[in-house]
């Protein structure tokens, strides 16, 4: 009973940390739960304890893992991280885009109208600073596509995906508006990010005009973090900070800070990611 109660203490906890106001709360169990604002209400006050159902079903809407909740009693020293994401999608492009589209959904709903600062570490150029680009948009989708088609040829032309892009490029600046951010870039992500679009060019995948333009919109980005990190401020940041690192990264990392959150996230294969809110796995995440 007593590990019970301390379970459902822990939840509404989580709850709390990501939704501050009690009306958000309220409406959240009320929702997912199918449930009346009294019996909210009186889950949230702790007078009746969660089910196990209604525990999952609030897991997969907050996105956060039960296990970290419970507390971790394995001894190996291995911690356990929830994923963040994960879709059944036979289109392999409109897969990329929807987990790109949901990601930052997910984080708009977590993060928005609250103060956080986001540090970053990067082997390759991160999609938010792709999507007011078109065609570099489009290239980082058509290399997910080329890479899970099978079979035949599969041209960059042939994708039409602009109103995706403005989707996702809405959802980034609602993220970043309240956001202070920091940039750590591998010094070959751009070196990188060119021979990948010249490796389509030269299997004459991409054509000569779309080549020109992908080239033109990558000088273009490089000028606008020139600019970026000379006023130490954005469009859309009040701070932001860029650093081009001495050496190379075995992965991407994400740090997230605000008030009653703390989260680390570690992508995987480019769009799924991983991440916890383990006290310790952030900690060494944000070293």
């Amino acid at each position: 009973m007593e590990t019970n109660s301390g379970f459902n203490k822990s939840l509404v906890q989580e709850i709390e940390s990501r939704l501050p106001k009690k009306n958000d709360q309220l409406l959240l169990l009320t929702d997912v739960l199918s449930i009346a604002k009294e019996a909210a209400y009186r889950r949230l006050r702790g007078d009746v304890p969660f089910s196990f159902t209604e525990s999952c079903m609030l897991a997969k809407e907050l996105e956060i893992s039960l296990d970290s909740i419970v507390g971790d009693k394995h001894s190996s020293g291995f911690k356990i991280f929830a994923p963040s994401s994960g879709i059944d999608v036979v289109d392999h492009t409109s897969y990329y885009i929807n987990l790109v589209y949901q990601k930052y959904e997910a984080a708009c709903r977590k993060y928005e109208d609250r103060p956080i600062s986001i540090m970053t570490a990067y082997n390759t150029i991160p999609s938010s600073l792709l999507q007011n680009y078109p065609l570099l948009f489009q290239f980082r989708a058509y290399k997910w596509g080329y890479q899970m088609h099978r079979g035949g040829s599969y041209l960059f032309e042939s994708l039409d995906i602009e109103k995706d892009r403005m989707k996702v490029k809405e959802l980034v600046y609602r993220l970043y508006e309240n956001a202070e951010i920091s940039f750590i870039f591998g010094r070959q992500i751009f070196v990188s990010f060119f021979k990948q679009i010249l490796h389509f060019y030269e299997l004459r995948f991409i054509s000569d005009e779309l080549f020109l333009g992908l080239k033109e919109e990558l000088l273009h980005l490089l000028d606008t973090l020139e600019w970026i990190a000379t006023g130490g401020q954005s469009d859309r940041c009040e701070k932001i900070w860029l650093y081009l690192s001495h050496v190379d990264f075995e992965n991407n990392y994400t740090y997230v800070k605000g008030e009653n959150i703390e989260e680390a996230y570690i992508p995987v294969y480019q769009i799924h990611s991983i991440y916890s809110s383990d006290q310790y796995i952030c900690q060494i995440t944000k070293e």
